[in-house]
């Protein structure tokens, strides 16, 4: 089996029954999302669906990579035919081109790229804040096996710009003592489950995992708190769990952290529960002009001017019933502002390069 078969051309994956899960995190569980949201189809009439991804691998780096799905018997068939496997009720084919595709990467190129993203975002509409931030990275949030929400990444300040989320009813437990990194914003290779420092260390020694994101020892002596945008209260464990992501925490001052912010994390959960059937959010920090923790001279991660927060909440028939946001001055002012989603707009479009637009489809109307 010759040639390279490159992620950015098409990969076509046909499934006729949803497989089970297996040893693989990735390759199988992701084909089955996009079967059961109807983006790829069994054969017969059927559409499939364009992916893109950096880089390229090897024909036989490709064969090892399926070799890791352990329930599937791979048949190897000539350069330019297609590479097909089938097994009881599972059969796919996976043309030169993407593939592996669906396989490795939670940092994705385009949110839209990705279902296992998108349901993340009311009605599939991704932000247009921040989606010309220099160096961006987008990341859906994996842990356990499952995806729990998705982030804009700025590498150059090391704060997330958003994150997006679905509320869930806390069951409590699931405070983390762990701080995870993400594997893929220190090499695009590793596996996209975010992992704690100490685990990566063990698994790669000597390899530096603060380039392109903070780390723990960042926020260490800083005198700012490890702010959660994706607030870890409105989550039930495992995806509790995920927040404590430090792509997910901004520098956050303390005082806000603790009180205000707090406060106002809570009044959204209560009413999240009272009156809605579901609700998107988003979270987001707006960067200092030159306020950073510094380590070793070195200007590590961005301290926030702001803080900001939007929602969009649907009822069972999935009409749009509560809309709203707020903005906070991340400072010992400790005040967090109420707003309508189109003031919030306003807002963030005086501190935007680009049109801010829609944070939810049709403004959430």
């Amino acid at each position: 089996m010759a040639g390279e078969f490159s992620w950015g051309q098409v990969c076509r994956v046909l499934l006729e029954n949803a497989p089970s899960a297996h040893e693989d995190d990735a390759i199988v569980p992701r084909m089955t999302l996009l079967y059961e949201q109807n983006l790829l189809q069994a054969p017969g009439g059927q559409r499939h669906t364009p992916l893109s991804r950096g880089g390229s691998y090897s024909a036989s780096e490709a064969e090892k990579k399926i070799k890791a799905c352990s329930t599937l018997q791979l048949y190897i068939l000539p350069y330019g035919s297609c590479l097909s496997s089938e097994k009881a009720n599972i059969r796919f084919s996976l043309c030169p081109g993407s593939l592996l595709g669906l396989a490795e990467g939670d940092v994705v190129t385009d949110f839209y790229d990705d279902p296992a993203c998108m349901k993340f975002f009311y009605q599939g509409k991704v932000p247009d804040w921040g989606s010309t931030t220099p160096r961006a990275a987008r990341i859906c949030q994996h842990f356990l096996n499952t995806y729990h929400f998705a982030t804009l990444y700025d590498t150059y300040h090391r704060i997330a710009s958003y994150s997006a989320y679905v509320f869930e009813a806390s069951s409590g437990g699931g405070r983390e003592t762990r701080w995870f990194v993400e594997p893929q914003l220190v090499n695009q290779n590793w596996g996209g489950e975010m992992k704690d420092s100490a685990w990566l260390d063990q698994a790669y020694p000597g390899v530096y995992q603060g380039d392109r994101q903070a780390l723990n020892e960042d926020y260490t002596h800083s005198g700012f708190d490890r702010g959660h945008l994706n607030p870890n209260g409105h989550h039930a464990v495992p995806g509790r769990n995920a927040t404590f992501s430090l792509t997910n925490v901004v520098p956050q001052n303390p005082k806000l952290n603790q009180n205000a912010w707090a406060n106002h994390e809570a009044s959204l959960a209560k009413m999240f529960k009272a009156q809605c059937d579901k609700a998107y959010v988003l979270v987001g920090a707006i960067p200092s002009a030159e306020n950073w923790i510094i380590k070793n001279n070195t200007k590590r991660v961005n301290i926030p001017e702001y803080m900001w927060n939007a929602y969009c909440c649907i009822d069972r028939d999935g009409r749009p019933v509560l809309t709203g946001g707020a903005i906070a001055l991340n400072s010992e002012q400790n005040l967090v502002v109420e707003h309508t989603l189109r003031e919030l707009v306003e807002f963030l479009q005086q501190h935007s390069h680009g049109p801010v637009g829609e944070l939810f489809h049709h403004h959430c109307q």
